[in-house]
Order: C-alpha cells, then structure tokens, then sequence
C-alpha cells in the first residue's frame, strides 16, 4: 500500500498544473480588462470603440467591442501564461462582421513561425484558424460560417495536431501538422494581425482562452450563453488516474 500511495504521489508532481481559463475580456467594463483573475489585462490601440446596442442574443453582455477596420485593436501583452509551451489552447468568442473586406483577423498571436491567427478565408463567409509551427507555416483550416454579417459563436480547440472547432454548435474537426508547437512571445491582439494589418471590422464579445481543449457539452454551453467563467474543463486522464489511486489507497486503510 505505502509502494501504491508513493507512486501516485510521484505521478501527480510530475503533472502538469491542471488546466484552466487563462484569460477572458466580456468588454463590459468598456476596457481590455482580463475578468479571469489573471491580470491578462489588454491595452486599446488607435482608440477601439465599445457598443451597448450591437449584442449578441441569449448571453449576459452589455458591451461589444467595436472595431471600424482602421487598425483598432485590443493588444494583450505577452506572459508565460500565453506561452502554450503545452501545445493546447481553445478560444471562444462572439463576432458580428461589418465589411467583405478579405483575411481579416479576429484574433491574432504569432510570431517567427509560429502561432495561430483566427481569420476569415479570403473573402468568403468562411473562418478558418491558421496555424504556424516547425513543421509548416499557413497551415489553414475553415472551421465554419462566421464571416455573413451576422452574431456568431465561435470555439476552437488545438491539441498536438488535432484541431476541433464548433460554430454556433456545429463541430468541424481537422489536423495540422504540430512539429515542436506553436509556442510563441507574441502580444495577443484582438482585431487585427500583428502589425495593425487586416483590420478586423464589426463586434467582437466575450473572448476566452484556455490553456485546455474543450468538450462537446462545454462548448455547446458556451454556445447557450454561459459564461466562460462557468466552464470547467475536463481533467486530464493521468489525473483521473492519480484520483483513482488515492481512492483505492484511502479505501484500503479503512
């Protein structure tokens, strides 16, 4: 029994911490703040706007951010946290497009070959999420209808090479090939590209980032208007494991 409990012990410190929100701007607060403890805290550059009246439906919200495709944009600067050393991120957000204007960016962090951008494909009504890493730039995959100038609900996970996304609830799935990762010291910037580039026009609500991919229920709650401040990944299976061995070690000293 002490040889079980040891080896738990042993596995659970070389866990990872387990996986949680990283970040989370409602725009409420009319600001780039981080709502998720982390003081992820972005800065407005060239002045972005906020609107009370252009919401999406069925969620808690009383401002968007407002972006008029001139360059405004909310840039979060960069920290460990942000790093994806781990090679899993999902991102969740709001968007209403205002313009046909082609590449635009809702959410960009990339840097030297590596990152990801969310984006639309050329000028269609497509998004797609654009992933860099050792083994290939550009890498692009659509992940459903965002961009017809309407509200909606966008999440997408990436995992080691897999890639899951839901648009306002329906699951696309795809691959891209994960070389040493997408780990990066970029800014977050939310609106644009990295240099103030295809400039995001329209509204974007409740954007959130974890450093874990999602489940189905998870996302279609999102989707249903719960708050990313609700949303509790799921634990890993070498924590479940390491719970599973505790149990059996407290059932045997019974």
């Amino acid at each position: 029994m002490l040889r079980l409990l040891l080896s738990a012990v042993l596995l659970s410190s070389a866990l990872p911490v387990p996986a949680a929100l990283l970040a989370y701007y409602s725009f409420d607060g009319q600001d780039g703040s981080d709502s998720s403890g982390n003081g992820l805290n972005g800065v407005g550059v060239s002045s972005p706007g906020y609107s009370s009246t252009e919401l999406p439906s069925g969620i808690t919200t009383s401002h968007s951010l407002a972006l008029d495709g001139s360059g405004q944009r909310i840039s979060v600067p960069h920290d460990p946290l942000l790093g994806f050393g781990g090679g899993q991120v999902t991102m969740s957000f709001w968007m209403k497009s205002g313009s046909s204007t082609s590449w635009l960016r809702v959410l960009s962090k990339n840097v030297g070959g590596a990152g990801f951008e969310l984006q639309r494909n050329s000028n269609s009504s497509n998004g797609e999420i654009r992933v860099d890493t050792s083994s290939g730039t550009n890498q692009r995959t659509t992940v459903g209808t965002s961009f017809d100038g309407g509200w909606n609900h966008v999440v997408i996970s990436l995992d080691n090479g897999d890639i899951t996304a839901w648009t306002n609830g329906v699951k696309t799935t795809g691959t891209y090939s994960a070389g040493t990762g997408f780990s990066n010291s970029a800014d977050l910037i939310i609106g644009t590209n990295q240099s103030g580039g295809n400039a995001f026009n329209g509204w974007i609500d409740d954007v959130a980032l974890w450093d874990t991919t999602l489940s189905d229920s998870s996302a279609a709650a999102l989707f249903a208007g719960a708050s990313p401040l609700s949303i509790v990944p799921e634990p890993s299976t070498s924590l479940m494991l390491v719970g599973s061995v505790f149990m059996v070690v407290a059932r045997r000293r019974r």
